[in-house]
């Protein structure tokens, strides 16, 4: 069930997202960023869902996060980022985040935007 709680923290995010997805907000970027290849969602939360499917970001592809970090990691998000596609964003929880950008840290990706929202963050990963 949506709580009023959830949808003000879903608007919140997008707001806060919309400078990296001109596309959901019909503004152009703030700064050049490189492109966006995947958007990880811990779909356990239907705030994490209902943002996601506010985010637009041509060419990305949508991921739902697994209980195995690690596995998606290695199966989807680094073949990614190793093929050039060097940014990934998402909505998961601080968990989630933590494992994603300590993983990111071997492939020389840093965080590069991050907002807290409850129990969600959203974030932005990759070369500055």
């Amino acid at each position: 069930m949506i709580t009023r709680r959830h949808l003000i923290g879903s608007s919140v995010a997008v707001s806060a997202l919309s400078a990296f997805f001109p596309a959901a907000s019909g503004a152009s970027p703030a700064r050049s960023l490189p492109p966006v290849a995947l958007i990880i969602v811990d779909e356990r939360f239907e705030a994490a869902r209902a943002l996601a499917g506010m985010l637009v970001a041509p060419g990305a592809r949508q991921v739902a996060m697994t209980r195995d970090v690690l596995d998606l990691w290695h199966r989807q998000i680094a073949p990614a980022c190793q093929r050039g596609a060097l940014s990934i964003a998402g909505v998961t929880t601080e968990r989630g985040f933590f494992l994603l950008h300590t993983l990111a840290a071997d492939l020389r990706l840093r965080v590069l935007s991050r907002s807290h929202y409850g129990a969600l963050v959203s974030w932005l990963i990759g070369r500055k």
